[in-house]
């Protein structure tokens, strides 16, 4: 794949789940990816932050990799969150990502310690490797991770492993973004914050992953094609109308199930120990 096709909109999936089969919920799944694919977005994201990927065990990854990725059935690409504490862990599920069909992987850093850029490196390099020519994609969240990434260790990657495509970036401090913006034009970087799509795609960024595009696919889609288009000056973009979700995972499933298409047998709690619900007050807070 090269380049300029991970332009666009991707959307960061939720994960369906039958907690008492132990199995992702087929009948959701395939309602959004349908969904999705008649929104005409360009891609998918799996397993990330909004997908609930590393509160999933490997078993549990491999597995929904697997079904959702037969559900799309190659209508659209598929990225794969992979990342994992354990370098080794991080290999095997970016080759099981490879050979069910994913268009790439995307590895956010390990959690437990904080790295240095050279300890990074080695992990990166690791699984970079382990892939040979199959795309890899840095997944920069140092608020979750506490290890932040950056435009010169992208570079510095990217010169020793040519399959290190590009980034996802969740970060909101323009210092780095311009470091990333001044990469090479064949670089591409997504922008992970749904707070700073207009202004990046109009700087240059290459597209979006997005968790309330689940919600509303077609707005996002109409964004990046104003964002991207010569439009009038002084137009005003689209943009959806909503509060900030802080805890994605648990404010999601429950508005999709009110759009009509979640399963209503399914309460949509996300997995302990994430917070299954938001409140003003900015802490989770358990359902009677």
């Amino acid at each position: 794949m090269i380049a300029g096709d991970w332009q666009g909109v991707w959307v960061a999936t939720v994960t369906p789940w039958d907690a008492d089969a132990g199995r992702p919920r087929l009948s959701a799944l395939h309602a959004l990816v349908d969904r999705f694919v008649a929104a005409g977005v360009n891609g998918l994201f799996a397993l990330g932050t909004t997908g609930e990927g590393t509160l999933l065990s490997p078993q549990e990854r491999k597995l929904f990799a697997s079904e959702f990725l037969a559900a799309v059935g190659g209508r659209l690409p598929v990225i794969v969150h992979t990342g994992h504490d354990s370098p080794s862990v991080a290999v095997e599920l970016s080759l099981h990502a490879e050979d069910q069909g994913a268009a790439a992987v995307a590895l956010a850093p390990p959690t437990r310690y904080r790295l240095d850029a050279d300890e990074l490196f080695r992990y990166y390099a690791t699984v970079a490797e382990a892939l040979g020519q199959f795309p890899l994609f840095l997944y920069d969240i140092p608020a979750t991770t506490c290890n932040p990434l950056g435009a010169e260790f992208l570079f510095r990657l990217r010169e020793r492993y040519p399959n290190v495509a590009g980034a996802k970036v969740s970060r909101t401090d323009w210092i780095t973004w311009e470091a990333y913006l001044r990469l090479d034009q064949g670089v591409p970087v997504l922008v992970g914050t749904d707070g700073m799509i207009w202004p990046l795609l109009a700087a240059g960024a290459t597209g979006v992953v997005s968790g309330p595009a689940n919600l509303f696919p077609e707005l996002y889609v109409e964004l990046y094609r104003v964002a991207k288009s010569e439009y009038p000056p002084g137009a005003r973009a689209p943009s959806p109308r909503m509060e900030v979700m802080r805890y994605m995972p648990s404010c999601l499933p429950a508005c999709l199930r009110e759009r009509g298409l979640g399963d209503p047998r399914d309460r949509g709690r996300p997995r302990a120990p994430a917070p299954s619900e938001a409140h003003p007050g900015g802490t989770g807070r358990s359902r009677p």
